[in-house]
């Protein structure tokens, strides 16, 4: 097994296989509906509710529907709209009829459990962001909008967002690291219901704005569901948290929420959480990896600090709710239930 993303596992072939919940749980492989074979070559992988996305060896982007509302909103970028359909067949997003997204390098992050993720996004090799399906938030300030071909997120409307490094959204806010004048920067924008922008207020943004609080971070997730509403970003070594925190799930000892800007991490309740590598959301939870190979997890189904999962040897993590994550012997776990990758023909 190559990698984890999400609900997803990655052969070292660059085959995908949808890793559904329990002990019992099939591994289902995405097909190219061009070829009617397993989609090849694939780099990146984000899932939403009904539908998946991925970048695969030549820089495009294939999405499929995981159920029959998988492209009710043009979740699948192919110039579509409609509510039904073959499962797990990839088809290519377009920006116009005819017209393919090229030199995609990432996905944005989106697939944990209960996410209302109906807007997938897309970076550039060049640093530029392109969302698709439900737009209403990552693109049109609140107002209804569908689109079933990929648009360029704007910094007002006309010039295209530029220098993005990385990209989260829960489809109703986002935020994404940007190169800047002395290291990356995170920018965000949406709704901000609950401080989820980390501005200090929770006025709607339509275009990215600025956090301020956060040096050079390498990577920015932004978490979903009602009353969960949050971000988090990995500064250095630690990690850093804003918005809806009733659930501990900012991570900082309690519960008192809103938290309105980017604040450390605590670890066991009592110092700032470090020699952290990766970051992955939950259902109203987090789960770092240590460079040590450990799991700390915080908010719902944990404490409201960073804790100790109990695991050793993990490589890569997936989302946080009973946390998906590989181990160095290649087994994929979920939570206590361990599975290994269907290694055969598909």
């Amino acid at each position: 097994m190559k990698a984890v993303f999400g609900s997803y596992i990655l052969r070292v072939d660059g085959v995908a296989l949808a890793q559904a919940a329990g002990s019992n749980g099939a591994q289902r492989p995405v097909l190219n509906d061009t070829t009617d074979l397993p989609l090849q070559n694939v780099i990146d992988i984000a899932g939403g509710p009904n539908f998946g996305c991925a970048v695969v060896a030549d820089r495009s982007v294939y999405c499929w529907r995981t159920a029959a509302a998988g492209n009710t909103y043009g979740q699948l970028g192919n110039g579509a709209t409609d509510t039904n359909g073959a499962l797990y067949r990839a088809t290519k997003v377009l920006t116009a009829a005819g017209t393919a997204l090229t030199n995609v390098k990432a996905m944005a992050i989106a697939d944990y459990p209960g996410a209302s993720v109906a807007a997938p996004c897309a970076t550039t090799v060049d640093g530029n962001l392109y969302c698709w399906g439900r737009v209403t938030w990552t693109v049109n300030n609140g107002t209804a909008l569908n689109s079933p071909y990929a648009q360029a997120i704007t910094t007002n409307g006309t010039i295209a967002l530029s220098g993005v490094v990385q990209a989260a959204t829960n489809g109703r806010d986002s935020c994404v690291i940007r190169t800047g004048s002395s290291g990356n920067e995170v920018w965000c924008w949406g709704r901000n219901t609950a401080n989820t922008l980390g501005l200090g207020d929770t006025t709607n943004r339509q275009y990215p704005v600025k956090v301020s609080g956060v040096t050079n971070p390498s990577k920015v997730i932004v978490g979903s569901t009602t009353n969960y509403d949050m971000s988090c970003a990995l500064e250095g070594t630690g990690v850093r948290c804003w918005g809806q925190n009733s659930f501990g799930t900012i991570g900082i000892g309690n519960t008192t929420t809103p938290i309105i800007s980017p604040t450390p991490v605590l670890e066991n309740a009592t110092t700032a959480l470090s020699q952290i590598v990766d970051i992955s959301p939950g259902d109203g939870n987090m789960c770092s990896l240590r460079s040590n190979g450990t799991l700390w997890c915080w908010g719902s189904g944990y404490q409201n600090f960073a804790a100790n999962y109990g695991v050793t040897n993990v490589v890569a993590l997936g989302w946080a709710d009973d946390p998906r994550f590989l181990t160095s012997d290649g087994v994929y776990h979920l939570g206590s239930i361990t599975r290994a990758p269907n290694c055969g023909p598909l």
